[in-house]
């Protein structure tokens, strides 16, 4: 077989697990949103410990985030992919085990190690499978990453129902109906992990696209995320990105209470956010394809405070408790949800680029690794600061006031930021080495790009 055809043929199948991958991720979340609150409080656990437990997925990830994106190589890749394949799948697997644990305290520990674990193999499916989409597909980053993102939202909503409905058909059948979605979708993942090892090559030597040269020191990995321009941008997509960690511990138990949607239909709920997601991250990737971040910026930061703060509503007026109009506020969010995954990877790889990082594949990466840490920070906040510590204390409507105050304070910050920065002219996706004038790439006035730190 020609090296160009090997490298077509591994291209196409490499995506393809990546879809899966993200398919499976964004429906054990959704899974998780939908059983695991509920279950849990019938277990005699509190929010805080609910958020804890869900959100210490979130914190490992992030850890382990940060010193992935110095360590991954080419060769290395797949060793790191299947392992995150072997551990996620294990640890889904796990995890419906521990809902045969009675006793609410070792529940609560089993639920918590196992997430902890489950944080890292996320992490290492997630930094190897972006920057490798974008490094295949460079011409077509926008298209592609819209499309996954699209597999993602399908996840998510088949994710939600899928898991209430076999939890039914457990419980039907005499079974610990919480268990059995979690059995199932693991015992898939396990399956990827050995097509994955069996036919993803051990590296990409067939692969026509220029290899690094190096890797990534830890000086230079720090001087990449201490410019106060990045940090702030971050700090803004970290806040928007929490509702993905606040919906998994707050939606299901308000949708129980307050609105009055019985358990069995609890995961049916999602499709509010996933079903937006999915049809309009194809506009999101067609944007991102044709230039066009600033539109997503200008959308997304100034109303991202807006779900949020119409949650906060019905406290003023009661009557405003209904299902139509919650199920609107969880269209909004999917929608400008989905944008932020859109768009954040591009932007922070154009800031380095602005602070005179060259465009080579390892700054893509660096870029791509700092942007599953702050997705994954985001979601530690929602889950565990947000919906944890905040919602004990204020319970639901207070607590979405509080985070809408801060979506609105930090998103002006960074649209300030960007707009200083020129972000709001076109910006194109470009291969490594690639310096097209045209397409208006941002380099700081005055730097010489052929001095930029490499």
């Amino acid at each position: 077989m020609e090296a160009h055809q090997y490298g077509e043929w591994y291209r196409r199948f490499t995506f393809f697990l990546l879809l899966l991958a993200y398919l499976c991720e964004s429906a054990n979340t959704n899974i998780v949103a939908a059983l695991f609150p509920p279950y849990a409080l019938d277990m005699g656990l509190n929010e805080t410990e609910i958020g804890f437990a869900t959100g210490v997925m979130d914190i490992s990830s992030f850890i382990a985030q940060l010193f992935l994106a110095s360590a991954i190589t080419p060769k290395s890749r797949k060793m790191f992919y299947t392992t995150g394949l072997f551990c996620s799948g294990m640890c889904v697997i796990t995890f419906g085990f521990s809902g045969n644990e009675t006793k609410p305290r070792a529940f609560f520990i089993e639920c918590t190690l196992i997430r902890a674990l489950l944080g890292v193999g996320k992490a290492f499916v997630t930094a190897c499978t972006v920057p490798l989409v974008s490094k295949l597909y460079p011409e077509q980053a926008g298209i592609v990453t819209s499309i996954a993102q699209t597999c993602l939202g399908l996840g998510g909503m088949i994710g939600g129902p899928l898991g209430s409905v076999l939890s039914s058909v457990g419980t039907a059948f005499g079974l610990n109906g919480y268990t059995v979605p979690f059995y199932l979708f693991g015992s898939f993942q396990l399956t990827m992990f050995l097509c994955a090892l069996v036919m993803i090559p051990s590296n990409d030597k067939d692969i026509d696209v220029p290899k690094p040269k190096k890797a990534i020191s830890k000086n230079e990995y720090y001087r990449f995320i201490g410019h106060k321009n990045l940090l702030i941008t971050s700090s803004a997509v970290v806040s928007m990105l929490a509702v993905s960690g606040f919906k998994d511990v707050a939606y299901s138990p308000y949708f129980e209470n307050q609105i009055g949607v019985p358990i069995p239909y609890l995961g049916f709920v999602f499709l509010g956010i996933t079903i937006p997601y999915m049809c309009i991250s194809p506009l999101w990737g067609y944007l991102v394809h044709n230039g066009n971040v600033r539109y997503i910026m200008w959308i997304g930061l100034p109303l991202g405070f807006l779900a949020p703060f119409l949650f906060f509503l019905p406290y003023l007026f009661p009557a405003l408790y209904n299902l139509p109009y919650s199920l609107g506020i969880l269209m909004m969010d999917g929608a400008l949800f989905s944008s932020f995954f859109s768009a954040s990877h591009i932007v922070f790889e154009k800031i380095a680029e602005y602070n005179g990082f060259e465009n080579t594949e390892m700054n893509k990466l660096m870029a791509a690794g700092w942007f599953n840490a702050t997705r994954a920070l985001g979601r530690v906040c929602g889950s565990f600061l947000i919906g944890g510590v905040l919602l004990q204390q204020l319970q639901f409507n207070k607590t979405c006031l509080v985070h809408a105050a801060l979506n609105l304070v930090v998103g002006s910050i960074a649209l300030r930021e960007l707009y200083k920065m020129g972000m709001f002219k076109k910006m194109y996706y470009t291969m490594p080495g690639e310096e097209d004038e045209e397409k208006g790439i941002l380099v700081p006035e005055g730097v010489d790009p052929t001095k930029a730190v490499k």
